[in-house]
């Protein structure tokens, strides 16, 4: 049984600054001690995902892609049930390779808090 794979349950980037922009002017906000969440109620009815690390956090592209990867597959495993929302995450301080494991679990831990704050409370 795969839970959270599959093409039915992909989930979908945000693309260009006018999508990035939406979740960013929403107020629901989440953060723990290496990541910023914010969310909103999505407009097509696919769960969509912006990730933003920056350089001056994170220099090499090795450690970029290695937290972007961590964090899709963090939102795919929680979001397996389509959600509709917009989630940016903006990764906000350098997370060493050691403590990932840590890292992702803290993660996790903010999208099943999104998810028990329900859509619906996100949505109105």
């Amino acid at each position: 049984m795969n839970i959270g794979h599959g093409e039915g349950n992909k989930i979908k980037p945000l693309k260009g600054a006018c999508q990035f922009r939406g979740p960013f002017n929403f107020t629901s906000k989440n953060k723990i001690f290496f990541v910023g969440l914010k969310a909103r109620c999505g407009e097509n009815g696919d769960t969509r995902l912006g990730i933003v690390i920056t350089k001056k956090i994170c220099p090499r592209a090795v450690d970029r892609n290695r937290l972007r990867r961590a964090v899709r597959e963090s939102a795919r495993m929680i979001f397996y049930r389509r959600a509709n929302i917009d989630v940016v995450v903006k990764v906000r301080g350098f997370v060493p390779k050691i403590a990932q494991k840590k890292a992702v679990r803290s993660l996790n831990d903010l999208f099943r808090g999104l998810l028990s704050e329900n859509v619906s409370n996100i949505c109105d």
